[in-house]
C-alpha cells in the first residue's frame, strides 16, 4: 500500500484587464484571492498479480477558484470567468504487463 498527498498554494492572481474603464464590481470578478488545493491517493499493489488499485480524492476542501478570466470594454462591461475543478474523488486500475 502506498499513501499519496499533495497541497498546492496559489497566491493572488489578478486576470488581463482589457479594458481600463471598466467599472469596479466587474474588475472584482477578475481578481482570484489566494488558495490552497489539496489531493490525497491510496494505492494497493498486488504481489500475486501486475494490478494496483487507486483510490484517489481532488480538491478534497472543495475549494471555489477561477483558473481564467477575461473582460470586454465598453460598450459590453462584460466579464467572463472559469471554474477550477469541484471535489473530485475516484478510483482507477493499473495493469502492468
Amino acid at each position: 500500500m502506498t499513501l499519496g498527498a499533495n497541497y498546492n498554494y496559489r497566491s493572488k492572481a489578478t486576470f488581463y484587464i482589457l479594458s481600463p474603464r471598466l467599472p469596479e464590481e466587474a474588475r472584482n470578478g477578475l481578481i482570484q484571492d489566494g488558495f490552497g488545493l489539496l489531493d490525497a491517493r491510496v494505492t494497493f499493489d498486488f504481489a500475486s498479480a501486475p494490478i494496483s488499485v487507486s483510490v484517489f480524492g481532488q480538491n478534497l476542501a472543495d475549494e471555489e477558484y477561477i483558473v481564467s478570466a477575461q473582460s470586454f470594454g465598453a460598450p459590453i462591461s462584460y466579464v467572463s470567468a472559469f471554474s477550477g475543478i469541484p471535489r473530485t474523488c475516484g478510483v482507477s486500475l493499473r495493469y502492468n504487463y
